[in-house]
């Protein structure tokens, strides 16, 4: 049940939704992607002062998790956390 009401909250929809439509849903993508190599350069290029390269790996990891996946509001604030705690 608690599923269905924070997928309904995430997809914001007022439509009739199926436990069958939120397990496919999940499925599709259940990560992000933000690997450790890239956490880890971007904290060695914030320690470093190289704000360029950071700006560089933070828009790539924006375009690959928005872009490529298309992730949806329950994953991008998990890698909103993510990035923060970095």
């Amino acid at each position: 049940m608690l599923e269905g009401l924070n997928y309904k909250q995430n997809e914001d929809t007022d439509q009739i939704i199926f436990y069958d439509d939120i397990k496919t849903a999940n499925h599709e993508l259940l990560n992000y992607y933000y690997p450790i190599d890239v956490e880890n350069k971007l904290i060695n290029c914030i320690l470093t002062g190289n704000t360029n390269e950071a700006r560089d790996l933070y828009n790539n990891i924006i375009d690959v998790n928005f872009r490529k996946f298309k992730i949806n509001n329950m994953l991008a604030r998990c890698l909103y956390y993510d990035i923060l705690a970095t």
